[in-house]
């Protein structure tokens, strides 16, 4: 089972979450400038898409997300 928590965010474009780098790298290791969080400083956006470009047997999935409500 792979568990990570993030912040619910976007790209302008799609739903993503913000995530720190470490928690990043464990789905993607090219270059992360382009995966920069827009709304929160020193984490980066990690897609649905990534989390299905895994290769491991065992493809469940745990998100742990926070959410803040803006009035």
């Amino acid at each position: 089972m792979i568990e990570f928590e993030g912040i619910i965010s976007g790209d302008h474009e799609c739903f993503c979450w913000d995530v720190d780098e470490a928690t990043l790298r464990r789905f993607y290791e090219n270059n992360l400038k382009h995966r920069i969080s827009y709304f929160n400083e020193g984490l980066y956006r990690l897609y649905p898409d990534d989390l299905f470009d895994i290769s491991i047997e065992d493809r469940k999935i745990k998100v742990k997300m926070e959410y803040e409500l803006i009035e």
